[in-house]
């Protein structure tokens, strides 16, 4: 699937499977905001991003203590910045490859307790 974001498009790919989660996870209300250029993001880091939003999108729907995510992906000046607001004050175990994933890709990541007693993830890449 991670091909699916090279041929067609991180952003289209990214819709889809959100489209397909909030289809299949009736209690899961997960939103989506895009404003991306793709041609200044590199192919290796939408892989990277594509594998951030699958694993995410798993431990949304495994965690039964949240109904609510919303996702955002825009470019800001140089950078693409991604971000998760998550209605929960404690996140799923298996969002750490968030951060690695975020790390290991040469972004940087933090963790923000948000006004509406979510969390909010923030991963962030320089692009030129």
């Amino acid at each position: 699937m991670a091909v699916s974001c090279c041929f067609f498009g991180l952003a289209p790919t990214i819709k889809w499977a959100y489209e397909k989660v909030s289809q299949s996870e009736s209690l899961l209300d997960v939103t989506t905001q895009i404003d991306i250029d793709e041609k200044r993001i590199p192919s290796n880091l939408k892989i990277v991003i594509y594998h951030i939003l699958m694993d995410s999108l798993a431990s949304f729907t495994l965690d039964s203590k949240s109904n609510k995510v919303a996702l955002d992906l825009r470019n800001l000046d140089n950078n693409l910045v991604l971000t998760f607001e998550y209605q929960n004050q404690y996140a799923p175990e298996e969002l750490n490859s968030v951060r690695e994933r975020s790390i290991l890709s040469g972004g940087d990541y933090e963790i923000i307790n948000s006004d509406s007693g979510g969390t909010i993830y923030r991963s962030s890449w320089c692009v030129h």
